[in-house]
């Protein structure tokens, strides 16, 4: 079973609230803005989505009753769809319903006057051509024919990219594989971010695990 780090099994409930204060306080004074992280594959689909409403609902009213130096900067989801079994088989009612769950989130927060920013992670070939020639992820959205990466620029605050090479140059690179959403969230005034990967894991070429920093650096 899931173990939410966040809330409690009413998902409307933070736990150790005491501690979140301390904690973001502290950060707060050392310029570290403290991010409410947490994702599920299932929570794209819509019969999911009051739990994570139910999240968000809590981590706003912990920002209201909470000292400005001791408040969430953002929620931060690392929801990921196309883990689920049958996601090839329907993926345009997964993306859509996907899509929605983040339009609704942003809603949230603005009607609630929060401050907290709203993002989320992707990876890197939503956007990419398939064997056919197609994106990847192209998906009808709110009347808008694009690749799902592009939809989520639009509605969120920022994206990060899981852009797991590592090794910057070459078609099959960090830059050439981050490059469109970059070059689009310039154009949205998004905020983008590089993800990259740190643990021992298969293939080698995803993960800059036993690398020197020098390595990491060129």
């Amino acid at each position: 079973e899931y173990e939410h780090a966040l809330v409690g099994s009413a998902y409307n409930e933070l736990r150790n609230i005491d501690d979140y204060r301390k904690f973001i306080a502290t950060a707060t004074k050392n310029n570290i803005f403290v991010h409410a992280l947490d994702g599920y594959k299932e929570y794209a689909l819509k019969t999911h989505h009051p739990q994570v409403y139910a999240q968000v609902t809590a981590l706003i009213e912990f920002n209201k009753t909470s000292k400005e130096d001791e408040q969430f900067y953002a929620i931060h989801h690392d929801n990921e769809p196309y883990l689920i079994e049958n996601f090839e088989a329907d993926k345009s009612r997964i993306l859509s319903e996907y899509l929605e769950l983040c339009e609704t989130i942003m809603k949230m927060l603005k009607e609630a006057n929060s401050n907290m920013k709203y993002g989320v992670d992707i990876p890197f070939w939503y956007e990419e051509l398939n064997e056919k020639g197609e994106y990847s992820t192209d998906v009808m959205f709110n009347g808008k024919q694009q690749p799902a990466s592009y939809h989520i620029i639009d509605l969120v605050d920022n994206i990060g990219i899981m852009d797991y090479r590592n090794f910057a140059q070459g078609a099959d690179g960090i830059i050439a594989h981050g490059l469109d959403e970059i070059k689009y969230g310039v154009q949205a005034n998004k905020e983008i971010w590089i993800g990259l990967e740190t643990f021992n894991v298969d293939p080698p070429k995803i993960t800059f695990y036993g690398k020197t920093d020098a390595e990491l650096l060129k």
